[in-house]
């Protein structure tokens, strides 16, 4: 019987190639926008079921009285990583208006979880909202 001697670098190309024909993929392969590069703020539309609270940073420790629903809508200038929230993730979008019973009001520099938002769709979004 004959021994092949594999080299690890080999074997690291060979299971990424495996993983791509079988559709297997990380997070960071499988989001449409890798890079994150945003175009522009924009409003964005609850609409996940939840109700997204509004916070001073980007982390649970200082919510604001402001509790949005579907159909409410967030102005989002840009995105940063912050606390993890169950297995949601860690998206927060920056909010400085919200549009909530037929008027827009200011929040001054505050927070919302992305995935109660709108799922983080717009931070997968091509092109999306920028980074912080």
């Amino acid at each position: 019987m004959r021994m092949v001697r594999i080299r690890p670098k080999l074997v690291a190309v060979l299971a990424l190639t495996g993983a791509a024909a079988l559709g297997v993929t990380s997070q960071a392969v499988a989001d449409p926008n890798p890079n994150n590069h945003g175009s522009a703020p924009q409003w964005i539309q609850l609409n996940t079921g939840y109700h997204a609270r509004v916070f001073g940073d980007a982390t649970q420790n200082h919510p604001t009285s402001t509790l949005l629903s579907n159909g409410d809508y967030v102005w989002a200038d840009c995105w940063v990583a912050g606390d993890n929230v169950g297995n949601a993730g860690n998206v927060w979008y920056h909010t400085t208006y919200v549009y909530q019973y037929g008027q827009v009001t200011g929040v001054g520099s505050s927070w919302t979880f992305a995935p109660f938002v709108d799922g983080a769709g717009a931070f997968h979004a091509v092109p999306g909202v920028p980074h912080c």
